[in-house]
Order: structure tokens, then sequence, then C-alpha cells
């Protein structure tokens, strides 16, 4: 009903704000113990194996399971619906990850699991040229939101 809505609602929204905040102000924030793997290694040395993930699903998947109590407010599916949606993230972002990155190519199993795989992809891959945009990974909404989306100006 209207209470497992609400939690898939909530579940995405919870996900978006963890997923930008912790890649802007966690992995691009100079010295923290994410910012080697990714800011020097992975951004400017070019490296892109799957490892090079696990910092940025360590800490959101860790921010994302302090969110299950607040979800058991709205529905007893709310801790389910969250999990199912991190498992579906986790997918999704890595297919994505290694197609922008030149390490995977399975465009048919991205689009399956997130029909927006291709401009997650043209988002991504824009992230890398300018570095101070376009923070949000499969939900990248927020950075209209957060007015850090890059526009190309004529």
């Amino acid at each position: 009903g209207m209470d497992v809505l609400l939690s898939v609602l909530a579940s995405a929204a919870y996900m978006t704000v963890i997923e930008y905040a912790v890649h802007r102000w966690y992995m691009h924030r100079p010295k923290s113990t994410a910012w080697r793997e990714h800011s020097i290694e992975h951004h400017h040395e070019g490296r892109n194996e799957d490892y090079y993930l696990c910092p940025f699903w360590r800490s959101i998947f860790f921010l994302w399971i302090l969110g299950l109590a607040p979800l058991l407010l709205l529905s007893l599916y709310g801790p389910i619906i969250l999990g199912v949606l991190m498992v579906w993230w986790r997918f999704s972002w890595n297919q994505i990850h290694r197609i922008c990155h030149g390490t995977g190519s399975n465009w048919v199993l991205a689009t399956i699991l997130c029909p927006w795989a291709w401009f997650v992809v043209q988002h991504h891959l824009k992230h890398h040229e300018k570095p101070t945009t376009n923070f949000g990974a499969i939900f990248f909404l927020t950075d209209t939101l957060m007015q850090t989306r890059y526009i190309e100006h004529d």
C-alpha cells in the first residue's frame, strides 16, 4: 500500500543524498581516507579497476545502513526496500562505471539494471573532465539541486 510506496520514495531520496554527500565531501576532500584512492589514483592516474569503487561502496553502505531504523517508522518493509535498492545500486554502478572507464562494455545489462544508464555514463564522464562537478552517480539529479551539474556553455 501507501506505506510501501513511501518507503521506496524515502529510501531513494535518502540514498541520493548519501551518494552525493559521500562523493563530494568525503572522496574529494584532500586527506580523507578515501581521497588518495579516489582523487589521486582513480581520477589523476586513471586506475579504474573495481577496487577503486570500494571506498565509495564502503562509505555509502555504512551510511545507508544507518537509515534502516528510521525507515522502520514508515513501514516494516522499509529496511527490506532499502536493502533491495542497495543491492540494485551496487550492481548497476559496477556495470556503468566499467563502461565509463573501458573495463567493461555490457550495455545490455547496464540498461536492464538502470534504464537511464546512458545518461549516467555521460554525467560521470563529465565528472572526470571537470572533477568539481557531477558528483551524483546513479541518482544524478542532486547535482541540479546543489548547482554542481556541469552545463556546457556556448
